[in-house]
């Protein structure tokens, strides 16, 4: 069967009519399960009940040839098993009827045991154009978990993550106009680390890898950061307008360093325009959530580095990083406020440097 540009390989159908209704089972490597159709055209509905779905890639990555919404029939899909370019995205349950204008998506749920996805909107064709409207929540347990899963291991280990939107583009949904891109997303994590991500290939976590920003951070921090960033909550909001990301109130604390970032975020043009403050966090204690995530020994690093370097930073230090430039190589100049810098690594340091 070949069908949407995708073989799906060897498949078994067995059907039976009923009045106006087809029912049955497909049985093959890409697709297994129940099937129910009827009707034609708009007014066809399909549903199915399968054991598995992968979904096979485009057989012509390079062409792209859009669905008219409005044309488009009522499915119902569940699928105990969804896989997308070998990855296992999980439980998938998915409805969508004919709409004003094109399809309305009523749901579109992903399920794994350390993830949740749920997303509704509208897909319409108006005026000649495609647009694209929806809502989006993501709730994870195990951050590192469900990236690995994604295909993107090594970015974080732990960290619950709480995430949700509004978003809306020129386009179908498969195929969005980043430059075009508008509406807001909230972010909430705890209780997680980053780890060590090279700048460029981690985009904005990228610039967090923060025994790579300057000298100060490498000399003075590379026992706590060299295991990457440990993070005890990180709160923001981002607004998007015209395919560009503006951070608000966007802080991560954790047990050695308090980051609050602000700026804009290219999403189509791939730039940065921020300012990243740090201010190190000096004190005789480490946090529950530090010693349940990394454990005793790390923790026990994080503690003894802060009481290492507690005479020799002054209280209310502040170190400001404001970054321009591509994602692949940004500039990244250091600007430091607060207490007289007391260390000789720090007294060597310029106020300005030039890092990339």
């Amino acid at each position: 069967l070949n069908m949407f540009d995708r073989n799906f390989g060897g498949l078994n159908f067995d059907f039976y009519r009923s009045r106006e209704v087809w029912s049955g089972t497909v049985n093959g490597a890409k697709l297994a399960g129940n099937l129910k159709f009827s009707g034609k055209g708009p007014a066809a509905r399909f549903e199915l009940d399968l054991a598995h779905l992968i979904l096979p890639d485009k057989q012509h990555r390079d062409r792209e040839v859009e669905s008219d919404p409005r044309r488009l029939p009522a499915v119902e899909l569940r699928s105990k098993l969804f896989q997308v370019w070998d990855k296992t995205l999980g439980e998938l349950d998915f409805m969508a009827i004919p709409g004003e204008s094109g399809w309305s998506i009523k749901r579109f749920n992903l399920a794994r045991p350390d993830m949740k996805l749920n997303a509704s909107g509208r897909w319409r064709f108006v005026n000649n154009n495609h647009e694209s409207e929806f809502n989006i929540e993501f709730n994870s347990l195990d951050m590192g978990k469900t990236m690995e899963a994604f295909g993107a291991p090594g970015q974080v280990a732990g960290g619950e993550v709480s995430i949700k939107s509004h978003l809306s583009w020129p386009g179908s949904p498969i195929n969005p106009q980043l430059a075009a891109l508008n509406g807001g997303v909230e972010l909430s994590a705890k209780k997680g680390r980053f780890l060590q991500v090279k700048p460029g290939a981690g985009r904005l976590f990228g610039l967090l890898n923060l025994s790579a920003i300057g000298r100060y951070l490498t000399l003075d921090f590379s026992p706590v950061f060299g295991k990457g960033l440990i993070y005890d909550r990180i709160q923001g909001e981002v607004k998007i307008e015209q395919g560009n990301a503006y951070s608000r109130n966007f802080s991560i604390r954790g047990p050695a360093m308090q980051i609050e970032a602000g700026g804009r975020i290219g999403l189509a043009a791939e730039d940065y325009d921020l300012a990243i403050e740090l201010q190190p966090k000096i004190s005789n204690t480490v946090t529950i959530a530090t010693w349940g995530v990394l454990g005793p020994q790390v923790a026990a690093a994080v503690l003894a580095v802060q009481k290492i370097f507690k005479k020799q930073i002054a209280a209310g230090t502040r170190i400001t990083y404001v970054v321009k430039g591509p994602w692949d190589n940004p500039v990244i100049t250091k600007q430091e406020k607060g207490a007289a810098k007391t260390t000789d690594a720090v007294l060597k340091a310029d106020d300005e440097a030039q890092v990339r």
